[in-house]
């Protein structure tokens, strides 16, 4: 719970300072042509500025980073922010740059356009959370989550392009991530389960070996 709030005010903090002019937009947002230059520092510094509208974003991250974390552990929750924004940028940024290579007219406002914003993590948050909800028995009330996510998104910003395209990759990395997370533990349940089995059982066999030791022959 405080890594969320920490984190939450770590972007409240630098988006302020961007809206103030204090740090430009252009040291914080990535962009294809500047990661593909070497600058891929971006990529972390571009979830640190929250998108318009600033502060729903903020509180989105908030409200939804708690969430995700009621049904998972903090190791899942970041390293689903981590892959779920980084991972997402830059599989469309390869397809971008694939699709100008293929055709040069494709996606050249693209390549450089200022990549920013918390959305990719809160979409990955949102994968962990139905993944859980999913598996917990109910299919329809995960699938109705990640729609009505998207409408929220939506709503909050319709001018939607070609970028916002991660927010769909960044949900499976979530439900991916969830989903290998939730095996491992399972697998480790069993693991635990088996070994308490074979520890209990080892004293009853004891006093039977015992006792066929002092019979006579």
């Amino acid at each position: 719970m405080l890594s969320v709030a920490l984190v939450s005010t770590a972007v409240s903090a630098v988006t302020v300072l961007n809206r103030l002019g204090a740090v430009p937009l252009r040291d914080l947002a990535a962009s294809e042509h500047a990661v593909g230059e070497g600058r891929v520092w971006l990529l972390v510094s571009s979830a640190f500025v929250a998108d318009r509208p600033a502060v729903l974003s903020v509180a989105g991250l908030a409200v939804v980073g708690l969430a995700a974390l009621a049904f998972c552990g903090a190791r899942l929750l970041w390293a689903a922010a981590a892959l779920g924004h980084v991972g997402g940028t830059l599989s469309v940024y390869a397809a971008l740059a694939l699709a100008h290579a293929a055709d040069p007219s494709l996606a050249g406002r693209a390549l450089g356009q200022a990549d920013y914003g918390t959305s990719a993590i809160i979409a990955a948050w949102i994968g962990v959370i139905a993944w859980n909800v999913w598996r917990r028995g109910s299919g329809v009330a995960a699938l109705g989550l990640c729609i009505l996510s998207g409408l929220v998104g939506w709503l909050l910003r319709p001018d939607l392009d070609v970028l916002d395209t991660e927010h769909i990759v960044a949900l499976g990395v979530g439900i991916a991530l969830a989903a290998t997370f939730g095996a491992a533990s399972a697998a480790g349940a069993a693991a635990a389960s088996a070994a308490d089995g074979a520890s209990s059982s080892a004293p009853a066999l004891q006093p039977a070996q015992s006792q066929a030791a002092r019979s006579p022959a």
